[in-house]
């Protein structure tokens, strides 16, 4: 019978980068060569010579816009809609009441003659 070949695992350990006084952009090239993209669009920063992915900072001025864009058409909405709701009850209590005018007026009316 043939002997099956073995079958050996290995497995890759991600190990620290020695920086020996580069430049900050060079040894994040290194690191992002070494460990690949940084997770969620992250940036790499050097921290007292060692690199690290930290999140993409968000600028105030895109959530204020976003926060207007949304917020003003919304603020609309609700006022319209208010204001239909107001119209609506209006128009149904002047409609109740002419109803209930007109009735009394057929039940009791009198004839001059």
């Amino acid at each position: 019978m043939p002997e099956r070949p073995s079958l050996e695992l290995y497995m890759c350990v991600s190990l620290s980068v020695v920086t020996g006084g580069g430049t900050p952009e060079d040894v994040c090239r290194v690191f992002l060569l070494d460990r690949g993209q940084c997770p969620d669009n992250g940036v790499c920063t050097v921290v007292d010579g060692t690199p690290s992915c930290f999140p993409a900072q968000v600028d105030d001025g895109e959530k204020l816009v976003l926060g207007l864009a949304i917020g003003i058409p919304l603020f609309f909405l609700a006022c319209l809609a208010l204001v239909l709701c107001a119209l609506l009850l209006y128009r149904r209590r002047m409609q109740k009441h002419a109803d209930n005018s007109s009735s009394f007026t057929e039940r009791y009316a009198v004839r001059i003659v």
